[in-house]
């Protein structure tokens, strides 16, 4: 039978975090640690540390196209604005095979 504790953090009579911890062992503690105050949505079928890297994968690949984007915008020339655009759409095609 698994034992559920609660913990709760209150400062100035606001709750300001609850951890729900499933005691199963150590390692599911500290992923449910990590899960909820990492704010991480584990997809099926993948590890804690599988999530993480592809969450961190994506975020690079977000900040990849943000600046594409931004000199894409700038750009004058239209055959170098067409090339940034096509890299920001193979980059968005990575994300979403990820």
């Amino acid at each position: 039978m698994e034992n559920q504790t609660v913990w709760t953090w209150i400062v100035s009579t606001r709750v300001i975090m609850t951890l729900s911890l499933l005691m199963i062992n150590l390692d599911t503690v500290w992923e449910n640690i990590i899960t909820q105050v990492g704010n991480i949505e584990v997809e099926p079928g993948k590890t804690l540390d599988e999530q993480i890297k592809l969450n961190e994968e994506r975020e690079k690949l977000q900040q990849r196209i943000e600046s594409l984007e931004r000199l894409a915008r700038a750009e004058k020339q239209p055959r170098k604005k067409f090339e940034l655009v096509q890299e920001i759409k193979k980059l968005e095609n990575e994300i979403n095979a990820l």
